[in-house]
């Protein structure tokens, strides 16, 4: 008997509910190693198989980004994940809706947490100019805010910068 649920039946349990389902990350982990184990038992069906799953997993994922992106909220230890694509999508819509501040098609940013790239030293509450690459990777991580015309959090311009 099964204690643990396969992929497809997480898969089939995000589809029958439209929140998203609670994933206890210690019994995902242990769906992954047996989904694992049993690859390595079928070895003659090894890529087939895998290919499911992987087919499984992106599925997976797909069903429940479009459900984060609904603004569903749920504790789930994937929720960093989903976090990360939401930044990247408020600074997509800030950058190509003209709210962001750039110069000569680089990011005004504000630093707010100390990092060393390379030789240089960005510090705490510093202004600086970057690439949009670098604004976006920099934004991701925490260690920048990029400069925007509107704060739309509090509706008084330029806020943060």
């Amino acid at each position: 008997m099964r204690s643990l649920p396969t992929l497809d039946e997480l898969l089939q349990k995000e589809i029958a509910t439209k929140t998203l389902v609670t994933l206890n990350e210690e019994s995902f982990l242990k769906t992954i190693m047996e989904s694992k184990n049993y690859i390595n038992a079928l070895s003659e069906l090894h890529s087939s198989v895998e290919n499911t799953l992987e087919e499984f997993a992106l599925s997976l994922f797909e069903l429940r980004l479009s459900k984060f992106l609904e603004n569903a909220t749920m504790e789930s230890f994937d929720n960093i994940f989903f976090n990360i694509i939401r930044n990247v999508e408020s600074f997509y819509i800030k950058l190509i809706s003209g709210n962001m501040i750039t110069v000569q098609g680089k990011v005004l940013s504000k630093v707010v947490s100390n990092i060393m790239i390379g030789k240089i030293v960005l510090n705490k509450d510093e202004l600086v100019v970057l690439p949009i690459g670098d604004a976006v990777r920099l934004t991701i991580a925490g260690y920048i805010k990029p400069c925007t015309l509107n704060d739309n959090d509090s509706n008084e311009s330029s806020k943060e910068c």
